[in-house]
């Protein structure tokens, strides 16, 4: 909930996602840099979504290496890792591909797959 900050409609999806997802926190000693979630779409899809406090920026590649140790055993058993990020979100773009997400033209363009 800390990362999701003050604004009331991110922390009630955030929960929401939470509660029904398979979380990750990442950690730096006792600091929250990112929480991560599988959020279930369909029974062979899940959607990654990705929470950032801003010190996590100095940590992105760390990030993207850790978000595929967690992707890659899911795919193995035949689930399809999507993501949505908005076209204006040029780090999060830079940061999918890294991690190995190839841009669709799906949903205007915000519907990321992986491919590893």
């Amino acid at each position: 909930m800390r990362l999701a900050g003050a604004h009331r409609r991110l922390r009630r999806l955030a929960t929401y996602q939470a509660r029904r997802s398979e979380t990750v926190a990442v950690y730096r000693g006792d600091r929250l840099l990112s929480v991560a979630t599988l959020f279930p779409e369909g029974p062979h899809v899940r959607e990654l979504c990705l929470l950032f406090a801003p010190e996590a920026a100095g940590a992105m590649l760390s990030l993207v290496r850790i978000a595929q140790l967690m992707i890659r055993p899911v795919v193995d058993h035949g689930i399809v890792i999507v993501a949505r990020i908005k076209p204006s979100n040029r780090a999060g773009q830079r940061m999918a591909r890294l991690a190995g997400f190839l841009e669709t033209d799906a949903e205007g363009g915000r519907l990321w797959i992986w491919r590893g």
